[in-house]
């Protein structure tokens, strides 16, 4: 089927816009899971390093740790996405993923044993997870010792949901289990974003390598600069930004400085880890400027100065979405479109003269 140049930029802007999407629900999933150990009693940990007895192997680092005195500590794995079943060396990638699980699920220095380990995947991936069940069920290192969880946005006509299904296995908790007991998790969109603005979890990930910047300058322009301009008014320690309507100046070690402290993730009982680092912030304010949205006053080598003026773009996050990559992308997706239309004509030709 040929398409226009219109409708090929059309798809690459989608499938950059679930890209980000996709990276937005599993930081708010995050949130929800952080909230409901919380809830019950336990305390969560992000991205801790646990030791494997044998000193031999390397540091584990779970995306989660849940622990709570006289009940079995809980870590957990959540994907982004999963291989999809028709792409090349499938049983390859699957075999990673559950090589991993069996690791998780051995003997670990600073927790207690047994553990529980659960993995969780979004609900758009049914088809893989479906195969990874059962590939756990036959796997007699983890049957009945992994807990499967899926999550996903319940969408209505005038509310959405976002929910957490139990799928496979039971934690040892058996409060948790009640939780899943012939239903599923919910909670609203309305609760998510207090949820997340409360616990301040914007971005969960190890590496920056594979996050979509327009991701970073998603929660940079929906939660961050909010919150500063917010918080300047009353809060002294803010006095080196410069703090106009809807508006702030600032140098990049100076606004660092203070995301640092307002956004944390505890990775262990008396450990913190930073969500952001220096290069995503200057990525996203250079991208900001392309896009006119922020100014770039001086660039002092390690530490330019810039200003942002604040303004509400869209009456929703997946609006917003959408315009960040329209306006950052649009030149090369142009580009692009021309060189796949162009090679579309040529294929057409081809057949028409063979």
């Amino acid at each position: 089927m040929k398409l226009s140049k219109e409708e090929i930029i059309k798809k690459y802007i989608q499938d950059l816009r679930n890209r980000v999407g996709n990276f937005d629900l599993k930081v708010q999933t995050s949130a929800i899971l952080n909230n409901f150990f919380r809830v019950k009693g336990y305390d969560f940990y992000f991205g801790p390093r646990l030791a494997q007895q044998d000193n031999g192997r390397p540091i584990k680092t779970p995306d989660f740790q849940a622990h709570k005195e006289q009940k079995n500590d809980i870590i957990g794995e959540i994907k982004q996405g999963l291989p999809n079943p028709n792409s090349e060396n499938y049983d390859k990638k699957v075999a990673k993923n559950l090589e991993q699980l069996e690791s998780y699920n051995g003997n670990l220095v600073g927790i207690s044993t047994p553990h529980d380990v659960f993995f969780s995947a979004p609900s758009w991936c049914n088809e893989a997870i479906a195969y990874f069940i059962k590939e756990i069920s036959a796997n007699s290192a983890l049957k009945n010792k992994v807990i499967v969880l899926k999550y996903g946005w319940l969408r209505g006509n005038n509310h959405s949901q976002l929910s957490i299904s139990k799928i496979y296995g039971n934690f040892s908790d058996s409060d948790i289990n009640q939780e899943f007991l012939y239903k599923d998790y919910l909670v609203g969109e309305g609760d998510l974003e207090q949820i997340q603005g409360y616990y301040k979890i914007l971005y969960t990930e190890e590496q920056y390598n594979d996050t979509p910047i327009e991701y970073i300058m998603l929660v940079l322009w929906h939660n961050v600069f909010p919150e500063l301009i917010k918080t300047a008014e009353f809060d002294k320690t803010m006095e080196r930004i410069k703090v106009g309507k809807n508006s702030l100046r600032f140098k990049v070690e100076e606004i660092l400085e203070i995301i640092d402290k307002m956004y944390t993730l505890k990775t262990a009982s008396n450990q913190t880890g930073k969500q952001f680092s220096k290069e995503m912030v200057v990525d996203a304010l250079e991208s900001f400027v392309k896009i006119n949205k922020a100014q770039k006053l001086n660039d002092s080598g390690t530490n330019p100065e810039f200003v942002i003026t604040h303004s509400k773009i869209s009456s929703s996050k997946d609006d917003l979405i959408t315009y960040l990559i329209k306006e950052l992308r649009m030149e090369e997706f142009e580009k692009k479109a021309e060189i796949e239309y162009q090679k579309q004509l040529h294929k057409n030709l081809e057949e028409i003269n063979s």
